[in-house]
């Protein structure tokens, strides 16, 4: 979206100024990045600027041209932080927010970006800004408020050479190969505030219909809030939902979760990412030995350059009923550890992306049968992903995934739940926000 550039460049040259400062350094420094903010040498400018907060200079025209500057480089995060930081100041939060929706535009994030320059837009009596602001939400579609709803419908087609249950909580494979159908409609709604610092009203449905294994086609159900708040640097989100879960149209799991979430800034371009989740899960009979609790935590740290990489760990920890019967045991309560490493590339209309994740699962008890088998259940999971993206006319994305996984088991595979399994599935589809 080319006018919030030179708006925003307008914006900066019209608040370089010097300020009045003690030290001679600091304002040498901080004249010297004004110059190269204006002969177009960004890199420089954060330099200089920098140089200058060491030397003892905090002044919001000094957070207002680094902010600028970080943006010129693509640094969104390092410009959100210095623009977030000059918002504290009453006299320029309007200017603040002004460059927030500019960096949310940026970033592909129009929601955000509404929310950001109707904030601009109530704190600020600048004509010249209010004016920028009531221009860039035409832009948007909306010159009066930020929409309240938004929402993702897809559907594709695909092909998985040994069907499997997903979520794996029992039964693990078919054997049998299948064509698929998949569907997702998701909505949120913006009940108060904005993307960032507000609640929101979320619900999504997802569908898998096999052409032959009707035992295995799921629904899945999903409606909660979600409030999300800026706690100093962190960005963060409190969560409850209820999913329902069902397989060939009866009803298999019944889950309410609960979760917080925090995001913040650790260097250019880098963020991580803390999350934690708690469920209670009822199994509906005959799965009732689902029932139970279950506990996952993660980090991630992610880095956005030319390529987005994103690195994690994730911890899950369950406590369920287990299934017996008078001759047998069956512990369906794992302790999973799992290591994944993601990476995503832009090119124009395109994208590319690869997933390559690691799990390690240990069961709490030693599995037992009628033929003396009594042994805890370890399994380790390789996946493998890779997708292509390509936008098109009309909001549409086309995309095409890939997906291998390797579930290695030390309960063989001629066990009737076939816990060792390999499958691949190949998905052509499209999608389109709203």
């Amino acid at each position: 979206m080319v006018p919030h550039l030179w708006r925003a460049a307008a914006v900066a040259a019209a608040l370089v100024s010097t300020p009045a400062v003690a030290q001679t350094d600091a304002k040498t420094e901080f004249d010297r990045g004004v110059a190269a903010y204006k002969a177009e040498e960004y890199g420089q400018a954060v330099g200089h600027f920098q140089a200058a907060r060491a030397a003892g200079l905090s002044s919001p025209a000094l957070l207002h041209n680094l902010g600028s500057s970080y943006y010129r480089l693509g640094r969104y995060d390092k410009a959100e932080a210095a623009f977030r930081e000059l918002a504290k100041d009453p006299a320029n939060r309007g200017i603040a927010h002004y460059n927030l929706g500019l960096i949310a535009l940026a970033r592909d994030n129009p929601e955000r970006a509404r929310g950001q320059f109707q904030t601009a837009k109530e704190s600020t009596h600048n004509d010249g800004l209010r004016r920028l602001t009531d221009e860039q939400l035409a832009e948007l579609g909306d010159d009066q408020s930020p929409s309240r709803f938004y929402a993702l419908l897809s559907a594709s087609l695909g092909y998985n050479d040994n069907v499997t249950l997903s979520p794996d909580d029992t039964a693990a494979s078919t054997d049998t190969d299948d064509v698929f159908l998949e569907y997702l409609a998701a909505g949120t709604f913006q009940a108060t505030g904005n993307p960032s610092n507000g609640l929101q009203l979320k619900a999504s449905l997802l569908g898998l219909d096999y052409t032959d294994v009707d035992r295995f086609d799921q629904t899945y159900l999903r409606a909660g809030p979600e409030w999300d708040r800026r706690l100093g640097r962190w960005d963060t989100d409190l969560a409850a939902y209820t999913d329902f879960i069902y397989l060939d149209g009866s009803l298999f799991e019944s889950i309410l979760t609960g979760e917080a979430e925090g995001r913040r800034e650790l260097g250019p371009n880098t963020t991580l990412r803390l999350r934690y989740r708690f469920s209670h899960i009822e199994g509906d009979p005959p799965y009732d030995y689902l029932t139970g609790s279950r506990h996952r935590t993660s980090v991630e740290g992610r880095y956005r350059a030319r390529v987005d990489i994103r690195l994690g760990y994730k911890l899950e920890y369950n406590d369920r009923e287990d299934r017996s019967t008078a001759a047998t045991f069956t512990s369906v309560s794992p302790t999973r550890h799992e290591v994944f490493l993601e990476a995503a590339y832009p090119a124009g209309a395109w994208e590319a992306q690869a997933k390559a994740e690691y799990r390690r699962s240990r069961y709490h008890d030693a599995n037992a049968n009628d033929a003396g088998l009594d042994r805890v259940r370890e399994d380790d999971r390789i996946r493998l992903e890779a997708s292509l993206t390509r936008k098109l006319p009309w909001d549409l994305r086309a995309f095409a995934e890939y997906q291998h996984t390797v579930n290695d088991s030390n309960i063989d595979s001629g066990n009737p739940n076939n816990y060792d399994y390999t499958a691949t599935v190949y998905q052509f589809g499209l999608e389109r926000y709203f």
